[in-house]
């Protein structure tokens, strides 16, 4: 079965991005589903999906990727509470609720405690085409 051409990829991922513009963060694979069961809860977490509009680059046309080219801050979790070890990120086209368009693991999982901010530094996160 024939794939998807580099410029196809950059097409519909340009596309994607714009849609899907709300990351999520997950403490397990929201699976194609879209499933929120391990989604961080925003109920007294000071969690909420962050708008990436403008955070990441457009898709390259020789690797079908696109990269991360600004920092993603989120929380601290306050005093008591924690959102365990988030291992994946989607990708939603709402801020609550709606309907994922894209998910993926984190290069490397942050386990984040009371107090522990998540953050993404430029170039550490990547979607796209898998090399």
């Amino acid at each position: 079965m024939s794939g998807l051409s580099y410029y196809a990829h950059k097409y519909l991922g340009d596309q994607a991005i714009a849609l899907g513009r709300w990351m999520s963060l997950h403490t397990a694979d929201p699976t194609d589903f879209g499933s929120t069961a391990a989604e961080v809860p925003t109920d007294g977490t000071n969690y909420a999906r962050v708008d990436m509009a403008g955070k990441m680059s457009s898709f390259d046309s020789s690797s079908g990727r696109a990269v991360l080219i600004d920092n993603v801050d989120v929380g601290p979790p306050p005093v008591g509470v924690d959102w365990g070890l988030i291992t994946h990120a989607g990708f939603w086209d709402a801020q609550t609720g709606g309907n994922m368009i894209m998910s993926g693991p984190l290069q490397t999982a942050q386990d984040i405690t009371s107090g522990k901010q998540f953050q993404l530094v430029p170039g550490q996160f990547q979607i796209g085409k898998t090399p």
